[in-house]
């Protein structure tokens, strides 16, 4: 599976939403489209490509749970530059 191989994303941007009532995160690339998915974890769901298998997204249930640190230091929707997004992951 191309999701285990160790790949750069580039310099795209990652899109996201946080809709606060279910405290549910989905997190993408260009826009949503189907894909399959992938639970990694119990509150963890990759969105993967049908054809090629790369990740074109995640959802993370109980968001405010998993990254407490992040709670009111973002809007509900944006987008980042993915660099960005390692940048905060590894500082963490």
């Amino acid at each position: 599976m191309k999701l285990l191989q160790k790949k750069s994303v580039g310099r795209k941007k990652l899109r996201y939403h946080h809709d606060r009532e279910a405290d549910v995160m989905y997190c993408y690339f260009d826009r949503p489209h189907r894909a399959k998915m992938l639970e990694v974890d119990d509150d963890f769901i990759l969105r993967l490509d049908s054809i090629t298998e790369e990740v074109v997204g995640m959802t993370v249930s109980s968001f405010s749970r998993h990254f407490p640190f992040l709670r009111g230091r973002m809007p509900d929707d944006g987008e980042v530059e993915t660099d960005e997004v390692v940048k905060a992951l590894l500082a963490a």
